[in-house]
């Protein structure tokens, strides 16, 4: 049926012919030029999305452009998605001026469709939420082109990624994790390199001297989501110095509120709840990620934001914002355990404490940090903070305390006292257990060093002993759980048989059983110690309580 552009807007009939028509198995053209079919569809799915509400560009009522849409929804779907693949195809882009704005016409008209079908307004399906439904129930692979296309627009940086992931990101609400496969999916099967995308989206809206805060929004979910699809994908973030441009980006809402206009003050809040949950995933790798979270002067972009009364109270509530700090606080908390990380908090409070800025959430992790201090106080004066580890170590106790050990420079685990020191245990030693451990990459979380591991063996000793009655009271063959990864510690005792069953067939597994056949079961208990990070990979060794 050959159909004139005017014909086709002058009859419903024609509309729905058009659109019912078959789409061919393999539908090629040329991106550069486009057939005449691809314009007609296109306007007449756009103006009908268009005039669904107010019949607006229409020779028809709305009632009947919803009509339309509901009666040819499926095969309509079908044509977007061929017409789609083809002129966003970052293997073959347009070449024409034509082809241009044929490509920036079909995204347009592609947001219009996934906007009706997110909105849940039950202005086309009756009931609420049945177009959300109906896109993914009877046109997955539309939603799957929609997704492979953002990709594509933010490879190439082209200026409607924002609104159409925007789009996605609404879509995807109650669908999280097939957001998160099918990204998973791109970046290992069809080539996209995610992490590089996500990292130069974010540096570009950072720079900027005035925020854009739809693009930054959209920079930053489009950053987690990528974060959060794989532990690869994650992991190649950090490595391309993700986390500097995260906490970057976390600065650059109080430091330019003055350029976010009133009607982005909602927006901006976002913005900052989006980078707080981005920040939340990241703290779960490891201290020095924390570490680094703190250096970044997150603490300082907290505070400085809840001073700007404006964007705290721009949707009518002024506690949403704070509650999601509250939470990246008590991510944070259970990372005091390691000095290092103690320090940078210590001296960020400081900072907010001069400037007028420290609010209770801070006081209460600067009150942690500063008892966290007096532990490591009493851990050198117990001498047990000396770990020199060579075994031909013979400095005397008497110049220890004057003595600061240096961490091997290549895996940042070992510690001596002397270049001595460690030439001895290199050539006996360490050589081959150096190489074990991954070298350190910028950005990366690091294996914990001796001494603080030597640390949290001090500070478990001193929990354990104050259940000393429990323990005693316990069967000989168990084993006692020492819990640093949450906010509140927790010291627990366990069968050795149930805390076999928790980690069968693992190195955990190997280390229990092995430790079990040399302990003292009348003076040693096992203890299986988890800190912040350690994932399934804790502490097990042999403590002596009692005699």
């Amino acid at each position: 049926m050959n159909v004139n552009s005017g014909e086709l807007f002058r009859t419903s009939n024609s509309m729905i012919a058009l659109l019912s028509r078959p789409v061919p198995r393999d539908y090629h053209f040329d991106p550069s030029y486009p057939p005449e079919e691809v314009c007609h569809i296109l306007d007449v799915v756009g103006k009908l999305h268009i005039g669904r509400r107010s019949g607006t560009g229409l020779p028809f009522g709305p009632s009947i452009a919803r009509h339309i849409i509901r009666s040819t929804w499926n095969n309509a779907c079908k044509w977007m998605t061929a017409i789609i693949r083809r002129l966003v195809d970052r293997h073959h882009s347009p070449e024409t001026p034509e082809g241009f704005r044929m490509r920036n016409k079909s995204l347009i008209v592609l947001r219009m469709v996934l906007k009706s079908s997110s909105e849940g307004s039950g202005d086309i399906w009756n009931g609420p939420n049945s177009q959300h439904r109906s896109v993914f129930a009877t046109n997955p692979q539309l939603v799957s082109i929609a997704v492979d296309t953002c990709y594509t627009l933010a490879d190439i940086q082209h200026p409607l990624f924002e609104p159409l992931w925007s789009q996605i990101e609404v879509l995807y609400e109650d669908q999280r994790d097939d957001l998160l496969v099918h990204a998973r999916h791109a970046h290992l099967t069809r080539g996209y390199d995610l992490p590089r995308i996500g990292v130069r989206l974010l540096v570009s809206e950072v720079v900027k001297a005035t925020i854009d805060t739809s693009a930054l929004l959209a920079a930053v979910e489009f950053f987690n989501a990528v974060y959060a699809s794989s532990p690869e994908a994650g992991s190649t973030l950090m490595s391309n110095n993700g986390l500097h441009w995260l906490t970057h980006a976390f600065r650059i809402v109080p430091h330019r509120s003055h350029t976010i206009l009133p009607n982005d003050y909602r927006l901006a809040k976002l913005c900052m709840k989006e980078i707080a949950t981005g920040l939340k995933q990241v703290v779960q790798g490891g201290y020095s990620f924390a570490t680094d979270v703190v250096r970044g002067r997150t603490l300082r972009s907290m505070a400085r934001t809840l001073s700007l009364n404006e964007i705290l109270s721009a949707d009518g509530d002024i506690f949403t914002l704070s509650l999601s700090y509250s939470r990246l606080i008590e991510d944070l908390s259970p990372f005091l355990i390691f000095r290092t990380f103690a320090i940078a908090v210590m001296k960020e409070c400081d900072f907010l404490r001069r400037a007028g800025l420290l609010n209770s959430s801070l006081d209460r992790l600067l009150e942690d940090a500063q008892s966290m201090e007096r532990d490591w106080t009493a851990f050198r004066a117990s001498g047990k903070d000396w770990v020199c580890c060579s075994s031909d170590c013979n400095t005397p106790p008497e110049k220890r305390p004057i003595i600061t050990l240096k961490q091997c420079s290549k895996c940042r685990v070992a510690m001596y006292c002397s270049v001595e020191c460690q030439r001895h245990d290199w050539c006996i030693n360490h050589r081959n257990q150096c190489s074990r451990y991954p070298t350190p990459v910028s950005g990366c979380s690091y294996h914990i060093s001796v001494r603080d591991e030597a640390f949290m063996k001090f500070r478990a000793h001193r929990d354990m002993i104050q259940m000393h009655e429990d323990i005693q009271s316990q069967p000989q063959s168990m084993v006692i759980h020492v819990d640093y990864s949450h906010t509140r510690p927790k010291v627990i005792s366990l069968s050795f048989e149930e805390t076999i069953g928790q980690f069968r067939e693992s190195t955990v597994d190997i280390q229990l059983r092995s430790e079990k056949d040399c302990m003292d079961e009348s003076e040693e208990v096992l203890v299986l110690l988890h800190y912040p990070g350690s994932g399934r990979q804790p502490l097990v060794y042999r403590e002596r309580l009692f005699g």
